[in-house]
């Protein structure tokens, strides 16, 4: 799918939340939703097939990553964030951390059913947003007010 091998099987995880490879003499770690981080039994084969998966996802996104450009940020065709450092950044070793992205944000609603937020702190929340008040203070609002 994205040419990322053993990794493939790790994004297609609704409940890891970020991978990380530290090198390729280290296991990937990841991070579960509901269990913290926990380290795998996946290992990458070398450090150039790290680098890699990095010119892989660099190339997607117009992105280069090279000794002279060794820090590259991007993101997947998912959405989802990649990190990569080669060397001189990361002396032992090639890194990579993909961070997933929530595929149904959170809402305000959300909040509420979850009892997250008072439908009153909402209500503050939503009459902030719908007069593009910088502050929520009273006197904030009462000049937004008298401004619409």
């Amino acid at each position: 799918m994205l040419g990322l091998g053993d990794m493939e099987l790790l994004l297609s995880d609704p409940f890891l939340e970020e991978i990380v490879v530290n090198g390729h003499k280290f296991p990937l770690w990841v991070y579960h939703k509901h269990y913290g981080w926990l380290k795998t039994n996946i290992f990458i084969d070398s450090e150039e097939k790290i680098y890699n998966y990095a010119s892989s996802v660099g190339r997607r996104v117009g992105r280069q990553i090279t000794n002279l450009n060794p820090l590259m940020d991007g993101h997947l065709t998912t959405g989802d964030r990649v990190n990569a450092t080669i060397f001189p950044i990361s002396t032992n070793g090639n890194t990579m951390t993909i961070r997933k992205f929530s595929r149904s944000p959170w809402t305000i609603i959300h909040f509420l059913e979850v009892k997250t937020l008072s439908k009153e702190v909402a209500a503050l929340l939503w009459l902030g947003y719908s007069t593009n008040s910088t502050s929520l203070s009273p006197e904030a609002l009462r000049q937004e007010r008298h401004l619409c």
